[in-house]
């Protein structure tokens, strides 16, 4: 284990300013972002064809044209197609009559021609995705169909056969952490203006669940704004349902961080392996006049009772990511397998390949599983025959405490893969079968350097006999903050030293949890312990042991009192000492 401190460090700052410097916003900005308001809302007719957007629109719908809509298949797709039709209805509900939407039946994005050519349809949008979708554009329109894209994904060339909304095309629009749904606020923004109506700020709910889910960089006054309005005031009837459901993991606690683990998850487990059924059921009970329709109850042992279709959507969501989680972890089994019988691990990078039994919508959840257990970057691909050869496509998943920054950069610039594209630490690649052997060679060369024990960037650095409890308490109340581009700080106690008799081990039949109690009353908490771990601490009753800890601040209340804690992320021992009388 090893840990630095980042750049800066506390002198002359508060513990909030040291933080939000070492992430990149300026100390003159931090009273604007620490009171954000109304202020950080940019112009939206500095997106390029916003205006000519909303004109299109409205001229099918005021002559009854027949509209298609495609839901695109994660869970910004979700909240920016619910955005749309909820905003809609609350102007005419006779317009939804006009629009037939759809869902994904897997990991898909964009238009599939097959559903809009020759079905009549004049207009097709595309939302939070289809940007890059020419020879798509081209034939629809062919067909006689003109085509909205309403989207925030990068594309390498403008289509001329479009009418295109998107930030990252909008020079004039500085704001480039707007995702799908967010785009579809400022485009109903504009649709209020016409009207006279102050609709669009109803769904800002839908809003913040796809900024956080789609990993918005939160550092963006607007973005960070946006956010914090959305989680203010939660009116969905799926997301207030799933936020009530999750309330005991949340403890009551709406925070970005809270929604990314506890509720986004839900949305885009349904997506991923849900039945077209569940996705349906989901959906559905994202739109306001749909949500409280009674149905036939799916409960075991409620046959022929009624329910809420949102309550039904619940349950599926519950279900459907407990099934997940199930499927992720036995085929990461599988893989083990594998992995360890040709020692796939002394590979810089391992490039796995997956068979049957990994679904192909969890290609990336199971890679990132074996990144976690393997501390090393993870291709997971699968065979497909592409104009007659054979390319493995799949999945990257970066880990992310060692020392390979860029994994999508490394495999683009090696000059071997047909594609890789998406984040930088997760996405999606492609390399023909017969450069494998050779990229592995390359990347074991290219990154014989590269180190991937496991290193951390602090905010704090503690000595070991000097532990300021006041800063952890002051980090552990700013939880309303972390996101993405603010991650929640970690802290480091160096050159501990304590006797054996303040390390406990709690819980020791169930789920061991090692507790290490300061002399200032600080407790640290290591959880999914063992009584193997805990020997190491403590191997005798009267014995010393020396140590370095890296971990995250958290307050415990109990009987109305609340103390500063640490969970422990990792730990080095750098010294035991046994006493033996």
């Amino acid at each position: 284990m090893d840990f630095k401190l980042i750049k800066n460090s506390g002198k002359d700052l508060s513990t909030v300013e040291t933080i939000l410097t070492n992430r990149g916003i300026k100390i003159e900005d931090i009273p604007s972002y620490l009171s954000a308001s109304d202020d950080a809302i940019l112009d939206r007719k500095l997106i390029d064809n916003l205006v000519e957007g909303v004109d299109l629109l409205l001229k099918h719908l005021n002559v009854g044209n027949k509209i298609f809509l495609q839901v695109d298949s994660d869970a910004d797709g979700y909240t920016s197609s619910a955005f749309f039709l909820n905003y809609l209805y609350s102007i005419n509900p006779e317009w939804l009559d006009l629009i037939t939407y759809r869902l994904h039946e897997g990991k898909e994005h964009g238009v599939i021609l097959r559903e809009v050519i020759d079905k009549g349809y004049k207009l097709v949008v595309l939302i939070d995705a289809g940007s890059n979708q020419l020879k798509e554009h081209e034939l629809m329109v062919q067909n006689g169909i003109d085509v909205l894209v309403i989207d925030h994904h990068e594309c390498d060339e403008i289509s001329d056969n479009a009418l295109i909304i998107n930030n990252q095309l909008s020079e004039l629009y500085s704001n480039k952490a707007l995702c799908g749904v967010a785009m579809v606020w400022k485009f109903c923004e504009e649709m209020d203006s016409r009207f006279g109506t102050v609709h669009a700020d109803d769904y800002l709910d839908l809003v913040a669940i796809g900024l956080i889910a789609d990993m918005m960089d939160m550092r963006v006054l607007e973005t960070h704004y946006l956010t914090l309005c959305g989680l203010d005031n939660i009116n969905n009837p799926l997301l207030k349902a799933l936020i009530e459901k999750q309330a005991y993991s949340l403890k009551d606690e709406l925070t970005r961080f809270g929604i990314s683990f506890y509720v986004a998850p839900l949305i885009n487990a349904t997506i991923r392996v849900g039945t077209q059924e569940e996705k349906k059921v989901m959906f559905n009970s994202m739109l306001t006049w749909k949500a409280y329709e009674e149905v036939d109850s799916t409960k075991r042992g409620c046959k022929g009772e009624k329910e809420w279709l949102v309550t039904q959507a619940v349950r599926n969501c519950t279900n459907v990511h407990g099934r997940q989680r199930k499927m992720r972890q036995s085929g990461a089994e599988v893989l083990r397998a594998q992995i360890e019988h040709n020692k796939l691990y002394e590979n810089q990078i391992m490039l796995v390949e997956a068979g049957d039994e990994i679904d192909k919508n969890l290609v990336g959840l199971v890679a990132m599983e074996l990144a976690a257990t393997y501390k090393k970057p993870v291709l997971l691909l699968k065979p497909y025959e592409v104009d007659g050869q054979i390319v493995y496509q799949g999945s990257g998943r970066n880990y992310d405490r060692g020392g390979l920054e860029d994994f999508k950069h490394f495999l683009n610039e090696s000059g071997m893969f047909t594609y890789a594209e998406g984040h930088a630490s997760a996405f999606g690649a492609g390399i023909p079968k017969d450069k494998i052997s050779d990229f592995i060679t390359y990347a074991n060369t290219a990154l014989a350097n590269i180190s991937y024990d496991p290193s951390y960037e602090v905010d704090f650095i503690f000595d070991g006999s000097d532990v300021d409890t006041q800063v952890i308490a002051d980090i552990a109340s700013m939880r309303s903050l972390w996101g993405k581009g603010i991650d929640e700080p970690y802290v480091a106690i160096k050159g501990l030293s304590l006797p054996a008799s303040r390390v406990q081990l709690l819980s020791p039949d169930k789920k061991p949890t090692i507790k290490i109690t300061l002399p200032n009353g600080l407790s640290m908490l290591k959880f999914f312990s063992s009584h193997e771990e805990y020997s190491r601490f403590a191997p005798t009753k009267d014995g010393y042991v020396s140590i370095d800890i890296v971990g995250k601040c958290s307050l415990n209340t109990f009987r109305g009192m609340c103390e500063p804690q640490l969970f422990i992320e990792d730990y080095q021992i750098t010294d035991v000492i046994n006493y033996c009388f």
